[in-house]
């Protein structure tokens, strides 16, 4: 019983010595020597003095922060970062309480961003031969599409509506369903174009435009959930559920605000917790990267949707 019970300690000595020389080279970049070691110690007394005294002589390593090299170039992040922006989300539903960083002035370790910024590959040269780089292609053409349909959708939206529901408003409410019908069939379209483009993702050399289609995709996700929820609300106009007006605090209308909670439909919902995974992946596997900062804010955005009464200003002010 005595010998098993020390067997058990020295195997677990044995795997801490071992974790930790993984670390220490990893950290150093050469092999922790113990010279505490006897020629004898196979898994005998030596492998408690290893121990102790690798915890010794690594844990101000462990403790203190990895090496880093100099800043990059903010001159080429911020080229970098106007190739992402064409992949804009629509603010007018997309809102966030948390601050805005500046993408730019963020400090990137330039071995960290080497790869990315010594990938030259330009949009023109990817369109002239699309054929060599289908991911990159399909990246520029949704990112194109998605800064047309940013440009004249969210625009129309409206989020804020007078009372009182009458007919002639509900009417106009069924009319204002086909910008977001029209919104949605175009998303669609560009979702499953990555979506099919997705399997050539490996095939795809550059680093950089990997990087942008993940992005590209997981955003194109937090619009569809986020156009679906504008659509629902639409509809709960039309049927009378919204919330009771309070007019001794002078509320006279509803207003759209973020909730924590999607209200569409089971598909929708699983569309949102997607998106939310893609965008962690994205922060996760390019941390260091503008990607992953935007990936970050973008977590961080609440594309459930509902109704809040609301005091409007008169007709004309704001």
């Amino acid at each position: 019983m005595r010998q098993d019970f020390e067997f058990a300690i020295c195997n677990l000595q044995f795997a801490i010595c071992n974790v930790g020389s993984a670390i220490h080279l990893r950290l150093t970049r050469s092999p922790f020597d113990c010279k505490l070691q006897n020629a004898n110690c196979k898994l005998q007394i030596g492998c408690l003095q290893c121990a102790i005294a690798f915890l010794v002589f690594t844990s101000p390593l462990l403790a203190a922060d990895p090496p880093r090299s100099e800043a990059a170039d903010p001159a080429e992040i911020e080229r970098l970062v106007k190739e992402i922006e064409p992949s804009p989300l629509p603010a007018t539903l997309l809102r966030s309480d948390g601050p805005k960083v500046d993408l730019v002035r963020q400090p990137y370790d330039a071995a960290t961003m080497k790869p990315y910024l010594a990938d030259r590959l330009s949009p023109v040269d990817i369109l002239a031969e699309p054929a060599k780089h289908p991911l990159a292609a399909a990246a520029v053409e949704a990112g194109e599409r998605l800064r047309k349909l940013a440009k004249s959708g969210p625009a129309k939206l409206q989020i804020e509506f007078r009372a009182p529901l009458n007919p002639g408003l509900k009417k106009q409410v069924q009319q204002m369903q086909r910008v977001p019908a029209r919104m949605l069939a175009e998303l669609d379209e560009i979702a499953e174009l990555l979506e099919q483009t997705a399997q050539n993702r490996k095939a795809e050399s550059s680093p950089r435009w990997r990087a942008h289609f993940d992005l590209l995709q997981a955003r194109v996700n937090l619009w569809r959930v986020a156009i679906h929820e504008y659509d629902l609300m639409l509809g709960r106009i039309r049927k009378d559920e919204l919330p009771e007006l309070d007019a001794g605090k002078g509320e006279n209308g509803w207003r759209l605000a973020p909730a924590e909670k999607v209200q569409s439909s089971a598909d929708v919902r699983a569309l949102a917790k997607e998106a939310a995974k893609q965008l962690a992946k994205v922060e996760m596997d390019l941390h260091g990267t503008p990607w992953a900062e935007l990936a970050k804010r973008d977590q961080a955005l609440k594309p459930g949707l509902e109704w809040q009464p609301a005091k409007l200003p008169p007709v004309g002010k704001k």
